[in-house]
């Protein structure tokens, strides 16, 4: 009974150790083979570049934000999501690179609108700074950059000026 229970325990050891080069082998073959669904996707991609956009270090950040450009459009989900949270950089951040991606991010209109009543003047001036690049997509936000003539800063009421006029 003992010599069965030790070649039971080698037997599976052997068996582990196959599947465990089966499923590398597997692996490999599906990274080779480059089918879609074996790639990372790219919402995988855009998240971790998301929280770079707040690094410390200013160039890291402004690579983050290049590399979300050129992911282009799949980025607006995730931006705009960021534009939700609780980090007024994050916020303000995300904003700018919607504003960089211009008509790509119209689907960030609702959103960005809604920017414009953050507490931060500078999540708002980015906001504001965001629709006047998306341009006439962005016609559904005029009433509110019309009510943002009225903010407590100054630089959110000019520049909401000139981007009501580039989204009408």
């Amino acid at each position: 009974m003992i010599q069965s229970d030790s070649m039971t325990k080698h037997t599976r050891q052997v068996l582990l150790s196959a599947l465990k080069v089966v499923v590398l082998c597997l692996t490999l073959f599906l990274l080779c083979t480059s089918n879609s669904w074996a790639q990372i996707t790219t919402d995988s991609k855009i998240a971790p570049l998301i929280q770079k956009l707040i690094d410390n270090d200013a160039h890291i950040s402004s690579i983050a934000a290049d590399a979300l450009v050129n992911i282009g459009s799949p980025a607006v989900p995730s931006l705009i999501e960021a534009l939700k949270n609780q980090d007024i950089n994050l916020r303000w951040h995300a904003a700018s690179v919607l504003g960089d991606l211009g008509a790509e991010a119209a689907p960030a209109v609702s959103a960005l609108s809604a920017a414009l009543h953050d507490e931060d003047g500078q999540v708002r001036l980015y906001a504001t700074l965001a629709l006047g690049n998306i341009g006439t997509a962005a016609k559904a936000a005029v009433p509110s950059l019309m009510a943002a003539l009225q903010d407590k800063e100054q630089f959110v009421r000019i520049y909401s000026t000139l981007c009501n006029g580039l989204v009408q």
